[in-house]
């Protein structure tokens, strides 16, 4: 082996391995005196003296160029070289030849060797740029090749057809994707009419829009027509073409995609069939049905929405206006209100009662009830749906009731108005007694379980001790009787003393570590037992977030295939802070609850992901204000949510796994303290919630607003 113009004199230079059969040195020559000022290549060259040679030598390792000194003396080196072709190896072939010998030049031709050169008056750099050449060709060549393959894998794979036809509607071009839909072969069907496969009530439809791309009526089409696959079943298809020219600005035909919709129509055809089903199932009931497309403002009455106002099916308009000329003037302003709270989602759902003119002209009461069921991606209502019904006798039955009473209504205001302002007093303290007796109850059972724990936790010792003392005491008797009697022998193979003599102690650690995880476990009762008092204190928020981390600690630990939460806390030093500890504690368990859920769910997607929390404190804004971060590296939350997460009934969990209730009582309870949260999220990275709140709050404005909430009641 011959290296030549060694890599490491230049380590920008490209090594490349070159095999020559020659049975000579004149090449190997010419490259030694060449390469020396070579800047841009390498070479490690190895020799053979016979083609034969070089085939053996290709199949045992890799080369990047191979040199063949063609000439009659050796006669199988074309038909090697026209092996080498067929076993189909990549590399370059230079082949160098004597003299200009035209049969030898026909038969270099004929093996397809890529070069050749003459070595008479042969120059050293002719034959390195004749490597240089054949070397670039070659890398050319491969790149081209690897940009076709992934064009072709990308056509490959994408789900839709991708497809080209002529002028005369035949296919020219069709992807993989065509037989996995149609079960056509791509063979079979190329050079064969579109048409055939369209399903014969579509068959029209498809000329029609073929013939007018081709003639420019139009410049692109979209419809959706039904094709018979090779097993007879039909897919429908959503068809986008437009039309293709040549270079030279002709037409040449069309392209365009093929888009299996089939699960799609599937899927409206049985919504069709379940709003007919629940339509008969309407017209049997004393319900109206409306459905309301927001956007272009038609409603779709049902004809017992009609019926209910004594008016046939075609007397009625079907749009919102004609709604509101039926609803009576002084309700109107009413609906719309309610109808917009609901939009606004400010109430859960749109419920209202007023009076509608009936043909008769008299006024019937109606309760309506609806709910939207599809939203834009910008969140806006879509399609909105509900029912009415007659609840006129009701309403005549309470009127009249009313109208009885009108006379004591007009003494009694006063006094229920004093009853009211009083009940919302009773309960508002029943509430307090409430919350104060759970509380009771939490720190009563934490103290009945701390006196039996400290009983336990007091003795532990004394039984280790005791227990040493024993072990010791039997190590003696073994020591100075070493053979006891058969009696004593049996019973210590029976109780296994060597086994008992290790395990003991340990066991005794066990229930030590044991008693210490209930005393923490207690303290965070105790700590919670303050959960709702109607008064606030100062509090060391650093405890609650501790207390809460304990009351979390068995989600925070390892589980079935989910390793266990790293918890990092960097607190600084805090001042103790005005406020209810307890709703400060259960904001502390929402954000950490979803956390622990956003972390565990990453885990199961990731098995060498490691879930982590970090929880940071500081002071900020001239010492006036507590900042609580919590963060986690989980899946993140989308930009578009990331708006509502703190409304009511909001969540991204899956249907039956969450309220949407946490973070918006979290938010209600900082707003409380006169501070604010906010979260920063971003996809892949992870989640932050930020938690701001004043040291201390003015006692004046806190019972200001408890009055202005007692009044809001009473008027309410």
């Amino acid at each position: 082996m011959l290296s030549v113009l060694d890599p490491t004199q230049n380590p920008n230079t490209i090594s490349l391995k070159v095999l020559i059969v020659e049975d000579g040195y004149q090449t190997i020559k010419l490259l030694g005196e060449g390469l020396c000022s070579e800047i841009r290549y390498s070479f490690i060259i190895q020799q053979v003296r016979q083609s034969c040679q070089a085939l053996t030598r290709l199949s045992q390792e890799a080369f990047d160029l191979l040199v063949v000194h063609l000439s009659h003396a050796d006669p199988h080196v074309f038909d090697t070289v026209t092996q080498i072709k067929q076993l189909g190896l990549t590399l370059p072939i230079l082949g160098l030849r004597a003299n200009q010998d035209e049969p030898l030049t026909l038969q270099v031709i004929q093996a397809g060797t890529p070069d050749d050169q003459v070595t008479e008056n042969l120059k050293s750099y002719r034959l390195i740029r004749a490597f240089r050449h054949a070397i670039d060709s070659q890398q050319r060549q491969e790149c081209q090749r690897l940009n076709q393959e992934k064009y072709q894998s990308v056509i490959d794979n994408v789900k839709e057809v991708i497809f080209q036809t002529d002028t005369h509607g035949h296919w020219t071009f069709l992807n993989r994707a065509w037989t996995e839909i149609t079960g056509f072969s791509i063979a079979e069907s190329i050079g064969t009419s579109f048409l055939n496969g369209i399903h014969p009530d579509d068959w029209q439809k498809g000329r029609n829009n073929f013939d007018a791309l081709i003639t420019g009526v139009q410049q692109s089409c979209r419809p959706t027509v039904r094709y018979l696959t090779k097993s007879g079943e039909i897919r429908w298809l959503e068809v986008h073409a437009r039309i293709n020219f040549a270079a030279d600005g002709t037409v040449s035909g069309t392209t365009g995609t093929l888009n299996d919709i089939t699960e799609q129509v599937l899927t409206q055809s049985a919504l069709r069939i379940s709003e007919e089903r629940l339509q008969m199932a309407l017209s049997g009931s004393d319900l109206g049905l409306w459905d309301w497309q927001l956007i272009t403002g038609d409603i779709y009455f049902n004809p017992q929405w009609k019926a209910m106002l004594g008016y046939a099916e075609d007397e009625i308009d079907d749009n919102f206006q004609a709604f509101e000329q039926l609803v009576h003037s002084e309700d109107l302003s009413r609906v719309k209100a309610v109808l917009k709270a609901y939009i606004d989602r400010l109430i859960p759902i749109y419920e209202v009662e007023f009076r509608m003119r009936c043909k008769t002209g008299e006024w019937k009461w109606i309760l309506s009830r609806g709910k939207v069921f599809e939203w834009d991606e910008a969140g806006n209502p879509v399609r909105m749906t509900g029912t009415h019904r007659d609840i006129s006798d009701r309403r005549q039955a309470e009127e009249a009731l009313r109208e009885s009473e009108a006379g004591e209504r007009k003494k009694a205001y006063q006094l229920e108005l004093a009853l009211c302002e009083l009940k919302n007093a009773q309960a508002q303290l029943v509430q307090t007694k409430k919350m104060a007796s759970l509380g009771q109850l939490v720190a009563g059972i934490a103290h009945e379980i701390n006196n039996p724990i400290g009983f336990i936790s007091g003795n532990v010792g004394f039984a280790h001790q005791y227990g040493c003392d024993l072990l010791k005491l039997i190590d003696l008797y073994q020591q100075y009787y070493p053979h006891p009697v058969a009696p004593i022998q049996e019973q210590m193979e029976a109780v296994e003393l060597d086994f008992l003599r290790t395990d003991f102690p340990k066991a005794l650690n066990s229930i030590r570590e044991g008693v210490v995880r209930v005393q923490d476990i207690v303290r965070s009762l105790q700590h919670f037992s303050h959960l709702n008092e109607a008064q606030m204190k100062t509090t060391d928020l650093h405890q609650g977030l501790e207390s809460t981390l304990i009351l979390l600690q068995n989600r925070l630990n390892k589980k079935p295939n989910i390793p266990a939460i790293e918890v990092n806390k960097q607190l600084s030093r805090l001042p103790k802070v005005e406020c209810y500890p307890g709703q400060l504690n259960q904001v502390f368990i929402n954000i950490l609850g979803n956390a622990i859920e956003a972390l565990d769910e990453k885990s199961q997607q990731n098995d060498s992901f490691i879930p982590q929390i970090r929880i940071s404190t500081e002071i900020a804004e001239l010492n006036s204000t507590v900042i609580i971060r919590i963060s986690d590296n989980g899946l993140g939350i989308p930009a578009h949510l990331q708006e509502h997460l703190f409304e009511p009934f909001f969540t991204t969990k899956p249907v039956g796994q969450g309220t949407g209730l946490g973070l918006a009582v979290s938010y209600q309870i900082i707003e409380k303290h006169k501070g604010k949260i906010t979260c920063n999220s971003q996809m892949g990275i992870g989640t932050e919630f930020v938690i701001e709140i004043p040291i201390t709050l003015s006692h004046k404005t806190e019972q200001l607003g408890q009055i202005k909430w007692l009044r809001q009641a009473i008027g309410a």
